[in-house]
């Protein structure tokens, strides 16, 4: 955080975290040279969703960044035990009836985990999604909302409620309250499996030029 200050402070903001989707297709290296890319410019928290079967290639990546977090979205449940043991957090779909079991693996294993409510699931109002996550143990929920001023104060009532047993973030929009705490603008980075990238901001997202096959520093650029 202290390096994305003092950019800001210098007039050139920079992003604060990365949302990347991870394929079957992507290649390991860059997906190296970009994390390695954002750690150098102050970038310590990824959130990762994982398409890809191939948890064994997750896990060597976030090994190989032990000073930053991760946050791994599992679109398949039953991968979600195999992502256990590395500085992450594990969070599997919550609307998949395996999420029991992969909930109780999970939590077997000492791993640090919640849930996800997959974009498609059967729309339920903010209480009952929060209600349904407590049922199942789920500590942290992070779920797209629309964020009307209704939900905002539902939100607000549920994190500061003393007994509750669920914590709820809402995408995108607690990223960008985050970075306006860090960086004094709210965005971050939006990553595709194939390196298309994307400034997310208020506004909605901005194209930038692909990760993979520009220079980080020109990516920067980029940014206004």
């Amino acid at each position: 955080a202290k390096k994305l200050r003092e950019a800001a402070q210098a007039g050139r903001p920079l992003p604060w975290t990365v949302v990347l989707t991870v394929g079957g297709d992507t290649p390991a290296e860059k997906l190296v040279r970009l994390l390695s890319d954002c750690r150098e410019t102050g970038i310590y928290l990824f959130f990762l969703t994982i398409k890809t079967r191939d948890t064994d290639a997750v896990r060597a990546l976030c090994a190989q960044f032990p000073d930053c977090a991760f946050i791994l979205f599992a679109e398949c449940c039953a991968d979600a035990p195999a992502l256990t043991g590395v500085n992450a957090l594990t969070v599997p779909p919550l609307d998949d009836p395996r999420f029991p079991q992969t909930k109780d693996a999970l939590r077997a294993s000492g791993a640090l985990y919640g849930a996800f409510v997959r974009a498609g699931a059967a729309p339920l109002a903010l209480p009952e999604i929060v209600q349904r996550a407590g049922a199942l143990d789920a500590p942290i929920l992070f779920m797209s909302e629309p964020m009307t001023a209704d939900t905002q104060r539902a939100l607000e009532a549920f994190r500061a409620a003393p007994s509750a047993a669920v914590f709820p973030v809402a995408l995108p929009h607690d990223l960008l309250q985050v970075s306006r705490r860090i960086s004094e603008r709210a965005m971050y980075f939006e990553v595709e499996e194939d390196g298309a990238a994307a400034l997310r901001t208020d506004a909605g997202s901005s194209p930038l030029p692909n990760v993979f096959d520009t220079p980080f520093g020109l990516v920067l650029r980029k940014i206004r």
